[in-house]
């Protein structure tokens, strides 16, 4: 059986009300040679039978019915079957340009590449915004060059999304998506990034994430989401750190910039988490010194930290009065 060129692996689990559009615009893709693989993780909707389908009428799409087993158990076991020369990646309740894959292939190419990146737009309703804040059209970065933009640009071009990508399939050798963790991203891109030859970045939003504002009412914050984010950022900063003694700064940056974002989170959400808030503030306050003198942290950042240092309380305070004035 001919290998085909990409396999795109799409984790699906209760999105009948979405799962078209996002299927649609992956089979009008303008480059053909590609297996859709779709893990039905177990959904109680009626996903899986739209998953069945679309396999009748497309003979380059696969599907999985597995047990519930979570985002990275689903993308794993696409991984586990995937033929594909490289490997792409989209969620089941996002879509993406019909030139998507044909663009980040041609950049590989090119490029002579093992990933290529395009940037994503966020959609809320009608409103489409491209977060990007990256200003070159294209760039192409080392594997250490990437990583710095991984590290910076947080919801920029190099984000941990491993949607608007395309990879090398080798990347995925002794890789996978660490299981039952959220944010599980972020391991996956510093690791593949770290193994790449060349990274292209492509300054074009090709990729369309949907922000699902009744989910985001309905979803309740929890402390899953406190622990995962905090043990996959210490683990990326304390890997890469010893790896790659120059990115020490901009790692640094994003470790604060993560308890500064746990502060709100917890503020914000009303939640009762106090120990974890006087944890992420006692590691602000001796970090306070260090923090002041880097330069890849922000003056707002900075300013916040001597509100904290000063009185975490007060910083709660005002962390509620500006949220609650939005």
């Amino acid at each position: 059986m001919v290998k085909p060129l990409l396999s795109i692996i799409v984790p699906v689990y209760n999105v009948e009300t979405y799962l078209r559009r996002c299927l649609d615009s992956i089979i009008k893709q303008s480059i053909s040679d590609f297996e859709l693989i779709l893990i039905n993780d177990g959904s109680t909707d009626n996903s899986g039978n739209i998953c069945d389908e679309y396999h009748l009428i497309d003979s380059r799409i696969l599907v999985i019915h597995q047990k519930n087993g979570g985002l990275s158990s689903a993308r794993n076991a696409g991984l586990d079957v995937a033929r594909g020369q490289f490997i792409g990646f989209v969620d089941s309740d996002d879509w993406i340009d019909s030139d998507m894959y044909e663009l980040l292939y041609n950049c590989i190419i090119n490029y002579h590449a093992d990933i290529s990146v395009c940037a994503i737009a966020w959609c809320e309703g009608e409103q489409k915004s491209n977060v990007c804040t990256i200003e070159e059209d294209l760039l192409e970065l080392t594997p250490i060059q990437a990583l710095s933009f991984l590290t910076y640009n947080l919801k920029g071009g190099i984000s941990y999304s491993a949607c608007n990508k395309l990879f090398a399939s080798n990347l995925f050798d002794n890789i996978r998506f660490p299981l039952g963790k959220i944010y599980e991203d972020i391991k996956v891109a510093y690791l593949t990034i770290e193994k790449a030859n060349k990274v292209v970045f492509l300054n074009k939003t090709k990729y369309n994430y949907f922000v699902n504002m009744e989910s985001l009412s309905k979803s309740k914050f929890n402390k899953k989401k406190y622990y995962d984010k905090k043990e996959l950022i210490t683990q990326k900063f304390q890997y890469l750190n010893e790896k790659y003694p120059k990115l020490y700064k901009k790692l640094y940056a994003e470790y604060i910039n993560m308890h500064l974002e746990f502060i709100s989170w917890i503020t914000i959400n009303s939640v009762d988490m106090n120990l974890e808030f006087k944890e992420s503030c006692k590691e602000l306050k001796k970090e306070f010194f260090k923090a002041v003198r880097c330069s890849e942290i922000e003056k707002n950042i900075k300013i916040k930290l001597s509100i904290i240092k000063v009185n975490k309380y007060i910083y709660k305070a005002i962390v509620k009065l500006w949220y609650g004035g939005k």
